[in-house]
């Protein structure tokens, strides 16, 4: 079982966005909730600001989560490379490698290989 949301913004702009101690807890009482219904896999979507360093919309968002992927988007030498490395993953090793990847349809994500590669 899985449960998606898509991105978490939304909840979270019911209450005020811009108080850190808000989000914190309302974002902590979700996943707990959540984990209280047992044996579902949850995945979180949560944008980058352009150009931002943070790893997250509102800056905690990380700190609750078991994994957090990111993607971006490259450009070399003129051609647009989507990229994603692991960037934590609770209880299991990960080494920040990029990763180029297309979606393709009736596939999904699809690794073509290391962005080192591409460059």
């Amino acid at each position: 079982r899985r449960l998606v949301i898509d991105p978490i913004a939304p909840l979270i702009y019911g209450g005020s966005p811009d108080d850190v101690l808000y989000v914190r807890e309302f974002l902590r009482e979700m996943v707990f909730a959540i984990e209280r219904v047992g044996s579902l896999t949850t995945v979180l979507t949560s944008e980058i600001p352009t150009g931002s360093k943070q790893l997250s919309r509102f800056g905690v968002e990380e700190f609750l989560a078991s994994g957090i992927i990111v993607l971006n988007i490259y450009e070399v030498r003129g051609e647009i490379l989507r990229v994603m490395y692991v960037r934590k993953a609770r209880w299991a090793p990960a080494r920040p490698t990029k990763f180029v990847f297309d979606i393709e349809p009736g596939r999904g994500i699809v690794i073509k290989g290391l962005l080192k590669d591409f460059i």
